[in-house]
């Protein structure tokens, strides 16, 4: 995938005309109304003309979940907040998501606003089926730009069995865990051909978690504060390839790069970089770990791990990191390249099963040949 080609085509696709203002059709935002009719009346409008711009302006509407259809660009003007309801119990049943897109084509949310998904009291009943703020599934050719997502109920954004999507300039806010839970910044899985780039990630979880069947994903020109890094996995099945987390920088992050694979699962994870990043205060700076959750229950196997490149990575943090790979299937094939890093608990690297080659990395590296 070009870069600059798939930002252009998203550019191109992603010009609308008509624009439909919520507050004409009934939204108002005090912060308390209930505007969920309101977006319901406008989007059904927008659809209606075959397609525009669904406007949020300032202020804060209160509204139940929605869905966007295609074509559709969801625009949160500087000053616009959209609220979820805050009390679990307002919510219909099991929600999967706050805004959801399903099988859409060339539809975006975008513009300078806000989408706070007021997640206190979720996160302190885990009992409860808890919503994603975005769900993007079975769709292509999205943008989501410029907006900020905050306290979601669960995960901030999910990318599932997508193609094409793009995630620019985006800001993702929860508390660290464990106030918030499980609040992953941006989650893709079972999507193809994804660029997420120059975005703020700060949250409870994962801050961007790469999940099951995904290939060519670029990740770069971002930072990441609190939160468990840029993670790959966990993993139980299927295959993901050709992978990149480039230009990244780590502050107080709980882990900075992680693979996590579940134990006694098949599939594949190949064809991964991860290079100039830079790290402050990371807890576990560099982490494989095989043995991740309960696992799927096969003996003898495992998933393969092979054909990592870690490149041109510094900085300070608690643990500088462990390879623990699988007796039945070791990683292979890891590259380390100019990696210098210090832990003030551990200055040791740990392997287990791994193998690879190291060029100028301090400490020393465990690999064997």
């Amino acid at each position: 995938m070009g870069i600059a080609l798939f930002s252009l085509l998203l550019v191109v696709q992603l010009s609308f005309g008509a624009v439909f203002d919520i507050t004409q059709y009934g939204a108002v935002g005090d912060g308390k109304t209930d505007n969920t009719k309101a977006f319901d009346t406008t989007i059904t409008a927008c659809a209606e003309a075959g397609g525009g711009q669904v406007l949020v302006p300032e202020g804060k509407f209160l509204t139940l979940p929605f869905t966007i259809p295609s074509p559709m660009d969801l625009y949160l003007s500087e000053g616009a907040v959209i609220l979820a309801h805050r009390n679990p119990k307002d919510w219909p049943n099991n929600p999967p998501c706050f805004i959801c897109i399903n099988e859409a084509s060339g539809s975006s949310i975008t513009g300078y606003g806000k989408v706070d998904g007021q997640g206190t009291l979720w996160w302190a009943n885990l009992s409860l089926s808890r919503p994603t703020l975005v769900v993007v599934q079975k769709s292509n050719d999205f943008l989501i730009a410029d907006a900020t997502f905050v306290d979601s109920p669960q995960f901030h954004i999910v990318l599932d069995d997508s193609n094409n999507v793009e995630v620019r300039n985006v800001t993702i806010l929860a508390p660290p865990s464990p106030q918030s839970h499980n609040t992953d910044g941006i989650d893709p899985k079972n999507s193809n051909n994804l660029w997420i780039h120059d975005c703020y990630i700060d949250n409870g979880d994962d801050n961007i978690a790469i999940k099951e069947n995904c290939s060519n994903i670029t990740v770069e020109n971002c930072i990441f504060g609190n939160g468990h890094g840029a993670s790959i996995g966990s993993i139980f099945e299927g295959t993901n390839q050709n992978i990149t987390f480039r230009n990244i920088s780590f502050t107080n992050t709980d882990a900075g790069v992680r693979i996590k694979t579940q134990p006694g699962c098949t599939g594949t994870v190949r064809d991964i970089v991860y290079e100039n990043l830079k790290m402050t205060n990371v807890d576990d700076m560099i982490v494989f770990d095989m043995d991740y959750l309960p696992g799927c229950g096969k003996s003898l196997t495992g998933i393969n791990i092979t054909n990592v490149r870690i490149e041109n990575v510094s900085g300070t943090g608690t643990h500088v990191g462990y390879f623990n790979c699988s007796k039945y299937m070791p990683c292979t094939d890891i590259s380390m390249v100019n990696v210098n890093i210090v832990g003030s608990d551990s200055n040791v690297f740990s392997c287990n099963y791994a193998h690879g080659t190291a060029i100028n990395v301090s400490p020393k590296s465990c690999l064997a040949p």
